[in-house]
């Protein structure tokens, strides 16, 4: 896992950081050709680097931990 990303989830509170290591998971199993760096300081996943046109990226606040996507039309139908 990037530094970045491990870093990012070590400065989590518990319970977020084991939603937002599934969330991570969850997207790294079901799409494993995407890579994944700490961007706009999130763990954002991109199709061939291309982290301009990011395909999701998880978040987390206070009150909870979301999965945002932005380009998911770039990834093939399942």
């Amino acid at each position: 896992m990037d530094k970045g990303v491990q870093d990012w989830l070590d400065a989590l509170q518990v319970g977020q950081a084991d939603m937002a290591r599934s969330f991570i998971e969850i997207v790294a199993a079901t799409a494993p050709e995407l890579d994944v760096a700490l961007k706009w300081g999130k763990p954002t996943f991109s199709l061939d680097g291309d982290f301009h046109h990011w395909i999701c990226q998880i978040g987390a606040t206070k009150r909870a931990v979301g999965l945002t996507f932005h380009f998911g039309s770039l990834l093939d139908d399942r």
